[in-house]
C-alpha cells in the first residue's frame, strides 16, 4: 500500500467504504464530494475535471481503511478528496448508489447484470443507465419507454393479463357461488312447495275421512231410526205366529189368521187357537178379546 499527499491505494476485492462516522467494516466508499451522483458517466466526467498529469495513478480503488482515513481527514484538502474519487472511478465497474446515502461500490458484473443493491443502504440501482433501477422493465425496455412514453414492458403486459386473468377468475367464481346460491334457493322453494302440498294432501284426506266418518255416521243413525220406525210399523201392523213366532200383517178380513209359514191358526185380536175354539167353545179366547162370550154383546 501507497501514500502521496495522504491518500493511499491499495488492492481491494470488491468495494471500498467510508469513514463518516460509519463502521470501518463497511464496504462502501463515501462520495467525498457530494452524497449521491446520477450515474457513472457524471463519475467520468468529474474525474475528468482534474488534470490527468496531476492524477494519480492507480490500478485499483482505494482500501476501506485507506479510504476511511483520507476522506475523513480534517487535513484533507478539496483536490485530496476530488483525487480520491477519481482514483476510485478508474475503475470501469465503480458505482455511485443512486439514493442519498453518498456510497459507492465497485459492480463486477457491470452492465451484464445491471441491478446494483447499495451495500449500505440496500437501494437499488441501474448500473447501465445510472438512475433508480426501472423495476418491471428491463435496460432495453428502458431505452425504448425514453423513446416513446407509451411504451409498456412485458412484465406490465404480463401483470395486465395477470390481473385480467385474475378478475375474470374472480367474476367466474362470484358468478358460480352465486348460481350456486340461486340453485340452493330453487331447490329450497321447491322442497317448501312439496311440504306445502303434502300438507294441503294430509289435509285433505284427514277432510276427506272426516267427511266419510260423519256419513257412516249419518247413515247408521238413519238406518237405525228407520230401523226403529220398521219395529214400530211391524209391531203395529203385524202380529208374531203362535206356533213359529213368524209375523203376520193382516190386510183386511175376519180376525181367522192362518200363519203362511207353518199352518198355525189363531184369533187375531188375542192370538187364542182357532183350532182349539173350534173344538172348544168362544170361552177360549181371552177375556180381553171382543170374541170372548163375555164381550159379546160389544162384538
Amino acid at each position: 500500500m501507497a501514500s502521496q499527499n495522504g491518500i493511499f491505494y491499495g488492492r481491494v476485492d470488491s468495494a471500498i467504504t467510508s469513514g463518516f462516522g460509519d463502521d470501518e467494516s463497511a464496504t462502501a466508499v463515501q462520495n467525498p464530494t457530494s452524497k449521491s451522483q446520477g450515474s457513472s458517466s457524471s463519475n467520468t466526467a468529474q474525474s475528468q475535471a482534474i488534470p490527468s498529469h496531476e492524477r494519480p495513478i492507480i490500478n485499483t480503488a482505494a482500501t476501506a481503511a485507506a479510504a476511511a482515513s483520507s476522506s475523513s481527514s480534517s487535513s484533507a484538502s478539496p483536490y485530496e478528496r476530488q483525487a480520491l474519487r477519481a482514483a476510485v472511478e478508474e475503475d470501469e465497474n465503480f458505482f455511485w448508489c443512486t439514493s442519498d446515502c453518498g456510497s459507492g461500490q465497485i459492480h463486477d458484473s457491470g452492465s451484464a447484470q445491471p441491478i446494483v443493491v447499495c451495500i449500505k443502504c440496500s437501494h437499488r440501482s441501474c448500473f447501465r443507465h445510472g438512475v433508480n433501477w426501472h423495476e418491471d422493465l428491463s435496460c432495453e425496455e428502458y431505452d425504448r419507454l425514453q423513446e416513446d412514453p407509451d411504451f409498456r414492458g412485458h412484465l406490465e403486459l404480463e401483470n395486465e393479463r395477470w390481473s385480467k386473468a385474475q378478475a375474470a377468475q374472480a367474476a367466474q367464481e362470484e358468478a358460480d357461488r352465486d348460481l350456486a346460491r340461486r340453485q340452493k334457493n330453487q331447490e329450497r322453494q321447491r322442497e317448501l312447495e312439496r311440504e306445502r302440498q303434502e300438507r294441503q294432501r294430509a289435509l285433505r284426506e284427514k277432510a276427506s275421512a272426516q267427511k266419510a266418518a260423519d256419513e257412516r255416521r249419518q247413515i247408521a243413525a238413519r238406518r237405525k231410526i228407520e230401523e226403529a220406525k220398521s219395529i214400530a210399523t211391524l209391531r203395529a201392523t203385524t202380529k208374531p205366529c203362535g206356533g213359529c213366532g213368524w209375523a203376520i200383517e193382516k190386510n183386511s178380513g175376519c180376525s181367522h189368521m192362518t200363519c203362511s209359514k207353518c199352518g198355525h191358526e189363531f184369533c187375531w185380536d188375542c192370538g187364542a187357537d182357532h183350532r182349539a175354539i173350534m173344538r172348544g167353545d168362544n170361552s177360549l179366547h181371552k177375556e180381553t178379546c171382543r170374541f170372548h162370550p163375555r164381550n159379546r154383546g160389544s162384538g
